[in-house]
């Protein structure tokens, strides 16, 4: 990983630290992977230390268990806020969470949906069994990182969309602000619509959403069993000493990451001039091989080679070797939707 991104992705994980809406040990919650990964640091000095011990792999893990994190935390504010309306109401805030509590035990459990939110977008029928999964630790990886460069791609898309519109807008009614202003309120509401709750349908696998939605409902049961202890919102004054939450782009993206990660672009140069040579997608070892004799156009790369099987590689600029293993995991990583077989070449 270059030095530049490092330094963001430090900048990233400090800023984050402290703020309501992208770190759950803010609120005092614990995520399903607490224990995988470490907390966010809390300073520069120890955050680019930390970031320069990591390898790829773990970089980009972090990087998609901290994206599902704050989808998860997105989810529970939906769940939370929805509610809070008949808590308010409420004349037993005790009672009607004690009642709660049980039925996102059997949503859980059971897959029976009697909790007081709507039921858009959750997948109900999948909950059930992810649940036991995740509980039992046999639950299978569910972290893509294509699928997170998908959804960041059409994000991006969206929010330009919506900035080319804005700009259309104020020619079109640049002598009327009242229907302007219409036309705005208008484009704010049908952006809304348009990426709440779709991309994550649209761009992660059914596992990812499933378990988004668990570690929400989690959440969601740990702040009723508050207010069924204190019999008042268990959010009401975390919000307020955390209201000063900004949201901030620093352009970082899992795509950005990978095309700083020492040897991809060299690595899937390769590959688009293996299948455009021969027809088809190589496996890891054809792919070491063909690196070897057909280098990418001003990248040089050398090799030891037994027979017709390389031992390892070594790109310019990389400043170690890459071997066997190491190519074979990176080949996982980079193009998982292929045919990744063993291949002893």
């Amino acid at each position: 990983m270059d030095k530049s991104t490092i330094i963001d992705l430090a900048e990233n994980e400090v800023f984050a630290s402290d703020q309501f809406d992208l770190n759950p040990e803010v609120r005092n919650f614990n995520s399903l992977f607490s224990n995988e990964i470490c907390p966010r640091k809390e300073d520069m000095q120890t955050a680019l230390s930390f970031y320069e011990t990591l390898s790829d792999e773990e970089i980009e893990r972090r990087y998609c268990i901290h994206y599902w994190e704050d989808c998860a935390l997105g989810c529970f504010d939906a769940l939370h806020d929805e509610v809070m309306e008949n808590f308010g109401r409420s004349i037993d805030k005790r009672e009607l969470a004690r009642r709660e509590i049980k039925n996102v035990e059997l949503l859980l459990n059971e897959g029976k949906f009697q909790i007081m939110p709507k039921k858009e977008h959750i997948l109900i029928d999948k909950i059930p069994a992810m649940y036991e999964k995740l509980i039992t630790g046999t639950w299978s990886n569910f972290f893509i990182a294509e699928e997170l460069v998908a959804s960041e791609e059409a994000r991006e898309k969206s929010n330009q969309k919506f900035i080319n519109s804005i700009f259309e807008i104020k020619d079109k009614y640049k002598d009327n602000m009242h229907e302007a202003h219409a036309a705005r309120m208008e484009l704010i509401e049908q952006s809304l619509n348009d990426t709440t709750g779709l991309l994550y349908i649209d761009y992660f696998n059914s596992d990812w959403i499933a378990a988004m939605q668990i570690q929400a409902m989690i959440w969601y049961k740990a702040a009723l069993e508050k207010i069924m202890m204190t019999g008042r919102n268990y959010l009401a004054h975390l919000t307020e000493e955390h209201k000063e939450t900004f949201n901030r782009s620093n352009g970082m993206s899992m795509y950005r990451l990978r095309r700083s990660n020492d040897g991809y672009e060299a690595i899937t140069s390769s590959y688009e001039h293996f299948t455009l040579t021969l027809k088809r997608n190589p496996q890891w070892g054809e792919l070491m091989f063909f690196m070897l004799k057909n280098p990418p156009k001003g990248i040089n790369i050398t090799g030891k080679q037994k027979g017709q099987k390389v031992e390892e590689i070594s790109i310019e600029g990389i400043e170690k070797p890459i071997d066997r293993d190491a190519f074979r995991k990176r080949f996982e990583r980079y193009f998982i939707k292929t045919d990744n077989k063993q291949d002893n070449r």
